[in-house]
């Protein structure tokens, strides 16, 4: 969840708000939680371990409902290194420009070449 996470705050947030979104994000990971443990903690001795997550879904289902119907975010459009794109596009009113970098397998090999990248990957696994 992580990753997508992270894309997404850097499609949807300008750079000075991105990392405090991520911060208010990770906070919550932490205190859902420690909520959600603590209500199973208290009803399932009372109503069957099964209940705590039969309840745990249903905020799950609602949001994957809403999701389905937001619109996807314009690659990019959050990125200073890309404003000029933006700016140039809605100045001639032209179709919708879009950010099509992709990684293949020869950037990953440039992009592990770097020790620190690679570390970085090692310890995340």
């Amino acid at each position: 969840m992580a990753p997508l996470t992270s894309s997404l705050a850097g499609d949807l947030f300008p750079v000075e708000r991105r990392l405090a979104m991520l911060a208010v994000w990770a906070g919550m990971l932490g205190a859902g939680g420690l909520v959600g443990q603590t209500i199973a903690g208290w009803i399932s001795p009372v109503i069957g371990w099964r209940w705590p997550f039969i309840i745990a879904a249903v905020p799950s289902l609602i949001a994957a409902v809403l999701v389905a119907f937001l619109n996807e975010p314009q690659r990019g459009r959050c990125e200073e290194a890309l404003q000029d794109k933006f700016e140039e596009e809605e100045a001639a009113q032209k179709e919708h420009w879009t950010y099509t970098e992709r990684i293949n397998c020869k950037k990953m090999r440039a992009i592990f070449r770097i020790r620190t990248n690679l570390l970085g990957f090692v310890q995340g696994a």
